[in-house]
């Protein structure tokens, strides 16, 4: 296993004892019956960000009704702010809808919008469950690759890895970790992982779990993802190691308006 600490220092800087918690069944998957189509995507896009050729994002909590309408939605986060991504990402969510069978009494959902233009300008990824994971691999000292960086250990210290972009193909919302994140209030946390023959997370090592958190929260959290079999740049995941950080401090942000609504 990589050494966690070595890994996460380099990384960050140049940018189950116990029996797991079933996950939380107070927010069912929701069963979308309708979703945004390009053109009410255009007629909302915000004027300023249209003009300055700007993408963003924008993340609502909002309520569902008994025939599967939101309403009540209220801004919980977006990037860049001062664009109105927020807002008219709750505009365009008043013509979504959840189909009634899965529109269960007092539902509440959390609804992330990505905002873009072609060959526009964009931030950051939203900081949500697994957003910014990467796995880790050891470069050939003969072949210094791009964007490898310096995570020496003490069998070499000149040792050089590089980190690839992982998209899960699975990964809790926000909802399902509303309870962890009440719990933790603040603070980041680090969880690297090794990757199965099924591509599931196992034999995972926190870093930075503060308090609060237990390693049967961080079990739990282990088993509601799900590993693609390549990263980004087509690097095979498993027998890998993935780091994932969780930034409870704005998911907790996100988690209070959800609970305001």
């Amino acid at each position: 296993m990589f050494a966690l600490k070595f890994v996460l220092a380099a990384i960050l800087a140049t940018s189950a004892a116990a029996l797991p918690a079933a996950p939380s069944d107070k927010a069912p998957e929701p069963d979308w019956e309708r979703l945004p189509n390009a053109s009410e995507v255009a007629a909302r896009y915000p004027a300023r960000a249209q003009v300055e050729n700007v993408g963003g994002w924008g993340i609502i909590a909002c309520r569902v009704d008994d025939p599967g309408k939101l309403y009540g939605c209220k801004v919980a986060a977006e990037a860049p702010e001062g664009y109105g991504f927020g807002r008219a990402t709750v505009a365009v969510a008043r013509g979504l809808r959840i189909k009634p069978s899965t529109a269960t009494p007092n539902l509440r959902v959390i609804f992330l919008m990505r905002w873009q233009l072609p060959g526009g300008r964009n931030p950051p990824r939203a900081p949500t469950p697994g957003a910014s994971s990467f796995v880790v691999t050891i470069v050939d000292h003969a072949k210094r690759e791009a964007g490898a960086f310096a995570c020496p250990s003490s069998q070499d210290p000149a040792r050089f890895c590089k980190a690839h972009p992982v998209d899960f193909e699975k990964a809790p919302r926000i909802e399902q970790l509303a309870d962890v994140v009440r719990k933790a209030g603040a603070g980041r946390s680090e969880m690297e992982c090794a990757v199965g023959d099924q591509l599931e997370l196992k034999d995972c090592v926190v870093s930075n779990n503060g308090p609060q958190l237990t390693e049967a929260d961080f079990y739990n959290l282990s088993t509601m993802f799900r590993a693609p079999p390549q990263t980004a740049d087509h690097v095979p995941t498993v027998g890998k190691h993935v780091v994932l950080t969780f930034d409870w401090t704005w998911l907790a942000k996100v988690v209070a308006v959800y609970d305001a609504i």
